[in-house]
């Protein structure tokens, strides 16, 4: 699939600012509000120019949908935001209520993972800093938006080759601010504090601007979503769902049951060609546009036959919604990928939820009662394994929202619920000094040369292969005599400069730090014994090493995959150790504010850096990428390539370098440990999970 055309996903996680209460009570006193004179978008009477068919599942984010809470809805009882009421007889047009404002959400910090290649994933790097709070999530195609805790300006991040991530100045604090967000493929779209105007920009936002029902000039929106290529809202007062856009699948036909012909809406959710809506006084899930896979054919539990909903998600293909009373996932639609079989920890077996997004291939939901978060359907990028921050290890999630191969959540951290429920009375901590510029100098020399012995091995390894397979090797001499022999002294060389630098910023002070192996030596050997431990990983141990490798005049395609796999995955590991060390300077700085060591808090700084980072997520994706390139057209199994521990039990291709991308990160991680006594957590930082995977 091309990069050029991406799928977004769709979220239904809403927010409502004070003001929007304040304007929606004012309706209220006022009397009825007048139905607008705008001309209706049921039936239009033009189709849009047709684009190419989409490739990502736009998010959604409706302002009428309740905020999401650890209980279910009572069974039997109608979803929690239908409080309009609809005349379901004959074409009666329903006389509307002010749709209910649910109250805003807690605000937390954002959590991103999965694909990377704009750095959608990785808004710390970019919109604005991890610490920073947001109310509301969007994830799109490539981008993400999202809405500041502190100010309500919009915030957007990653791809912006159309302005999809470069929000206008009404919601961005210039001249405005938002309450809800919604991201499609190449555009976003929000509704405007105070006016309640939909606002939306990039791609196709100048052909399809919003219309006059929901633009402020005949009418407003309290909730909005983003598809493909269109996009749907709630109108204010009257509860008629209005759509614009392109049309080329019916996607802007919106049925009698919510535009107000013999119904209205509560919620609202856009997917790749096609919408979905709960009807409000019955709850029973509607849908319309592109039905290919049936996502746009809801099941008896959910479309009022046995049951009906209380939330609903809409992705490239398969739609998801939350049945009412139950709590249960239920989906519908594409299950190429299993997005369409949610897991038992949310369907009802052992769990049910209190929100779901659906997004490209992949779905998420927040599981009642824990508030952990749930994902499943294609994992290629990480996008449904959920990262520690959420799922219930570091913290939990308060909003998910589901994009291409990317997902974003509102962090809600442990150690802070569980210090807003129950403040600690303890006596404080003495505060340690902070380490003296003289000392923070001999260790970021330490780390440096760490960094550097590293890198040089790993480029002796790749030098290796590469000579090994065009027979350049000189017998007796075999690749694993090579990769230790330093045949260019780079390494030795390298060595050397960290003995000389230990010297002279290390020796000479009164003082040095406790807690640091300031021994080159011990620099020396961790470094080499972390590059070559990742070879092994790929190929096997010096028992099967030789036999493994292919030469180019024997399979030129196989020997050109194991070095492509290597080189990448060379890359990737010293892009970690790169990227941890630049965290541990910053956190050598650290003056001890809040009773933290600073031991304690370059543990942290790794921690954080092995969450996310937006080098190390590119180096992955560009591992996966070129990988796949080079090692799609060999007719070897992957095992066969790859004969060392990614590859046992058969692997595929992507298990493999799935397996490999954990692996640079562990070496990184237990080089760290070795030339920095952090003692941080490998096995937890490998693949976000402690099970054993890197000891």
């Amino acid at each position: 699939m091309s990069n050029e055309t991406i799928r977004p996903s769709v979220v239904g996680f809403l927010v409502i600012l004070v003001l929007a209460i304040t304007v929606l009570s004012a309706a209220v006193q006022a009397g009825p509000t007048p139905t607008p004179t705008a001309t209706p978008t049921a039936t239009p009477t033009t189709t849009p120019t047709v684009p190419p068919s989409p490739t990502a599942t736009p998010t959604g984010t409706p302002v009428g949908t309740p905020v999401p809470t650890p209980t279910t809805t009572p069974t039997g009882s109608p979803p929690p935001t239908a409080t309009p009421t609809a005349t379901q007889t004959g074409t009666a047009t329903p006389t509307p209520t002010p749709s209910p404002t649910p109250p805003a959400a807690s605000p937390g910090p954002v959590s991103g993972w999965g694909g990377n290649e704009f750095g959608e994933s990785a808004p710390c790097d970019t919109a604005f800093r991890l610490s920073d709070l947001v109310t509301e999530i969007a994830a799109g195609g490539a981008h993400s938006c999202a809405i500041r805790a502190d100010t309500g300006n919009v915030v957007c991040w990653g791809r912006d080759n159309d302005g999809q991530a470069t929000p206008p100045d009404a919601v961005n604090g210039v001249s405005g601010s938002a309450i809800a967000i919604a991201a499609g493929d190449y555009h976003s779209c929000a509704i405007q504090a105070g006016t309640g105007s939909v606002v939306c920009w990039g791609e196709d936002s100048v052909r399809w601007p919003p219309p006059d029902a929901v633009n402020g000039v005949s009418g407003t929106a309290n909730a909005i979503s983003a598809g493909a290529y269109h996009d749907c809202a709630i109108q204010t007062g009257t509860g008629k769902v209005v759509c614009w856009g392109a049309n080329h699948e019916g996607q802007l036909y919106t049925p009698s049951e919510v535009n107000g012909a013999s119904g209205i809406a509560t919620a609202v959710d856009s997917g790749g060609n096609f919408s979905c809506a709960i009807q409000a006084g019955t709850g029973k899930v509607v849908c319309w546009g592109l039905n290919h896979y049936g996502q746009a054919t809801p099941p008896d539990a959910v479309n009022g036959v046995s049951g009906t909903a209380t939330h609903i998600a809409t992705g490239g293909y398969v739609s998801c919604a939350i049945q009412a009373g139950t709590g249960n996932v239920v989906c519908w639609g594409s299950d190429a990928f299993a997005e369409a079989t949610p897991p038992d920890a949310v369907n009802g077996t052992l769990g049910t939820a209190i929100e779901v997004s659906a997004g490209l291939d992949h779905a998420c939901a927040i599981q009642a009662d824990t508030d952990e978060l749930v994902c499943w359907g294609l994992n290629r990028y990480g996008q449904a394994t959920p990262p520690d921050t959420v799922n219930g290890v570091w913290g939990t999630a308060r909003a998910v929202s589901a994009g291409q191969y990317h997902t974003l959540a509102i962090v809600a951290p442990l150690e802070l619920e569980a210090a807003r429920a129950a403040p600690p009375t303890v006596t404080p901590t003495p505060i340690p000094a902070p380490l003296t510029e003289d000392q923070q100098d001999c260790v970021t020399e330490m780390n440096r040369s760490g960094e550097r012995i590293n890198k040089a091995q790993l480029e002796e390894n790749e030098n290796c292969l590469a000579d090994f397979q065009t027979e350049k090797l000189v017998a007796p001499m075999t690749f694993d005599d090579c990769t230790t022999a330093d045949r260019r002294g780079r390494v030795r060389k390298a060595e050397e400069n960290a003995a000389a630098r230990e010297g002279k910023k290390c020796e000479p002070l009164d003082a040095l730090p406790p807690f640091v192996y300031l021994n080159s030596a011990t620099v020396n050997a961790s470094a080499v014994d972390g590059a070559l431990a990742l070879t092994y990983k790929i190929f096997g141990g010096p028992p099967v090493l030789e036999a493994s490798l292919a030469k180019r005049a024997d399979n030129e395609e196989t020997a050109r995959c194991q070095l492509e796999m290597l080189m990448r995955a060379n890359k990737l590991e010293n892009t970690v150790v790169e990227e941890i060390n630049n965290a541990k300077r910053e956190a050598l700085k650290y003056k001890g504010t809040d009773g933290d060591s600073t031991l304690d808090t370059k543990s942290r700084a790794v921690r954080s850096t092995l969450l996310w980072n937006e080098k190390i997520n590119r180096a992955e994706s560009m591992l996966v990428k070129e990988v796949d390139t080079k090692c799609s057209v060999s007719q070897v199994p992957p095992d066969t390539i790859f004969p060392g521990g990614c590859a046992e039990g058969g692997a595929s291709l992507n298990e493999v370098e799935d397996c490999v991308i954990a692996a640079a990160r562990c070496q990184a991680c237990l080089t760290i440990n070795a030339v920095d006594d952090l003692k941080a957590n490998c096995d937890q930082a490998d693949d976000q999970t402690a099970n054993g995977s890197c000891p």
